[in-house]
């Protein structure tokens, strides 16, 4: 009798167990689905008109700029009276008026161009880059076309760059042309979830999201990295990414290479759309000591405004807006329709004649 309650008492033991494992792994797969859902709804900035001034401060340790710079490299910038590791401070503009249009703005970095802005912008019809000096406007890049536009190093610069830094859903990983769901789907990284989560964190309920990313440099194995990853997310700014960390390895030595963390913090537009305010980003080498590391950090003065739409366009600048090719396939499709109706018309008309 007592061998038979303790056969049953056992049983159910395993029993309960599985069925809350079950309950677990759906619980995961749920959370999962929401996740990717927010990711697949914000792969591009929020349906919203702002206007964000940024400041961008950037630190190098000395530690990171010898390990990172050639020597020689590194005695020409000394000769100059330049060092890498000199704190940095940039300054530029970034205007969406929604998915289709938007505008950055900064500061002229080529020699002899002080004082100059340098333009890149699209809206619906096409792209430019322009140089404003004064109120004179020249023409660097003009895309008539958007699709030739999206495969340009401008696009990367005016579009990727500055969808992937402001979005709150992409956490702009890396140099802010990669977002999450970007690693998710490239075919040259294997992305790997390890474990999806509920924490709670200063009052705050966040889900945790860890997950491995093997990085194949043309099927090169003396290259290629594994990197060990979280992202922290928080359901109630929709998802958005408030944590990222990176641990990067060598995939031969399985040595550190560097520790990148990165913290988010949001603000929420009139809209209700939620975007990034600001981004602190920590680098510290492998071999780096604890308290030296190198950091990026953004802060965005952000104008949730309307903006007009002819900001997007070159006559905006004094220059003649650009003659468009005509999409014969519309034309094409409308008489089409046109010739179906009157073939349709004729038959109606021959039938009830008869």
């Amino acid at each position: 009798m007592v061998v038979r309650t303790l056969a049953v008492f056992l049983c159910a033991t395993v029993l309960l167990a599985s069925t809350r494992q079950l309950v677990a792994t759906e619980i995961d797969k749920k959370l999962f689905g929401e996740l990717t859902a927010a990711l697949e709804r914000h792969r591009e900035l929020p349906d919203a008109w702002v206007h964000l001034k940024v400041t961008k401060s950037t630190q190098f340790s000395e530690h990171y700029v010898r390990k990172t710079y050639p020597a020689a490299f590194l005695e020409k910038l000394k000769k100059k009276g330049q060092n890498p590791a000199d704190k940095v401070i940039e300054r530029f503009e970034i205007i969406v008026g929604d998915h289709e249009r938007i505008a950055r703005l900064r500061p002229s970095k080529r020699k002899g161009e002080d004082g100059n802005l340098e333009v890149a912008s699209l809206n619906q019809d096409y792209a430019f880059a322009l140089i404003q000096s004064g109120q004179k406007a020249n023409l660097v890049e003009l895309f008539p076309d958007r699709n030739a536009f999206s495969n340009s190093e401008m696009a990367q610069f005016a579009l990727r760059e500055t969808i992937n830094m402001v979005s709150a859903h992409s956490g702009g990983f890396m140099d802010y042309k990669l977002s999450l769901l970007d690693w998710m789907n490239d075919p040259n990284r294997s992305f790997e979830p390890i474990s999806l989560s509920r924490v709670e964190l200063d009052g705050r309920s966040l889900v945790k999201l860890n997950f491995n990313i093997t990085y194949d440099f043309g099927g090169n194995p003396r290259i290629s990295q594994l990197w060990n990853c979280y992202t922290m997310h928080d359901p109630e700014l929709d998802w958005a990414i408030t944590e990222f960390r990176n641990d990067k390895l060598d995939s031969e030595s399985g040595k550190l290479g560097y520790i990148q963390l990165n913290r988010y913090k949001h603000h929420t537009l009139q809209n209700g759309a939620v975007i990034v305010a600001s981004m602190v980003s920590e680098v510290r080498l492998g071999d780096e000591p604890e308290g030296s590391v190198s950091w990026i950090n953004h802060t965005f003065d952000i104008h949730d405004q309307s903006v007009d739409a002819s900001r997007f366009q070159l006559s905006y600048y004094g220059l003649p807006e650009p003659k468009l090719k005509s999409d014969y396939r519309w034309w094409f499709i409308g008489l089409l329709g046109a010739c179906l109706m009157l073939v349709a018309y004729r038959v109606k008309k021959k039938a009830s004649d008869s």
